[in-house]
């Protein structure tokens, strides 16, 4: 099933928002930003940064696309996996 890139594009802002609006509760929201996805593909590999994927279960079990070596983290359980990363690592969510 192929997914057209306007689609991708909405659905990685509505996620974006609500990640956005989620982690504002428990960051100061001058940590928070949004990065491109060149961006995002220059940091991979990099230790000090966890791409978490924060799909919905549906979307996530139903997508082809999944960026290698991300963590799955379910939007439901923020506040337990949350707390697995260390305080001076970036955690990137889409």
């Amino acid at each position: 099933m192929q997914i057209s890139y306007f689609y991708r594009i909405a659905i990685l802002g509505s996620l974006t928002f609500i990640f956005v609006a989620l982690l504002s509760l428990t960051v100061n929201a001058s940590e928070i930003s949004i990065i491109s996805t060149n961006q995002l593909k220059l940091k991979l590999g990099n230790p000090e940064i966890a791409v978490i994927d924060v799909r919905g279960s549906k979307d996530w079990q139903s997508s082809e696309l999944k960026i290698k070596g991300a963590i799955r983290g379910s939007p439901e359980n923020f506040e337990s996996w949350s707390q697995n990363f260390s305080k001076d690592q970036k955690l990137i969510l889409y």
